[in-house]
């Protein structure tokens, strides 16, 4: 999965490989985000950005420079994204896949 926005592009894949680059796509750079869960989705606004996987949701606050584990989740998530208004800071959604149980969300209000 690949994120690209106005700081970068951060991509995300199996055994935990995270890799940024800064300029568009010419170098890149991989992180070591402290799992080897395998990643599938990635979202960002602003300076965070969220990934998500294999029952882990990873996020930065520095546009992907450092990450930090919010939480195990179970299920392996199927979708993350960001919602906002203009009055109101962004909310992150990660929604993971369970078998034989509904989809639920995680969510988290931080984003500023």
């Amino acid at each position: 999965m690949l994120n690209i926005s106005d700081t970068g592009i951060i991509a995300v894949g199996d055994g935990g490989t995270v890799i940024v680059s800064a300029d568009e796509g010419h170098t890149w750079t991989q992180k070591d985000v402290g799992t080897t869960s395998n990643l599938t989705r990635v979202a960002a606004v602003n300076n965070v950005v969220y990934i998500g996987g294999d029952n882990i949701v990873l996020m930065s606050v520095d546009n992907g420079k450092t990450f930090v584990t919010t939480g195990k989740v179970e299920g392996n998530i199927k979708d993350i994204n960001f919602t906002s208004t203009d009055t109101k800071p962004a909310t992150f959604w990660a929604v993971p896949y369970v078998p034989g149980k509904f989809e639920t969300a995680f969510t988290d209000n931080l984003v500023k």
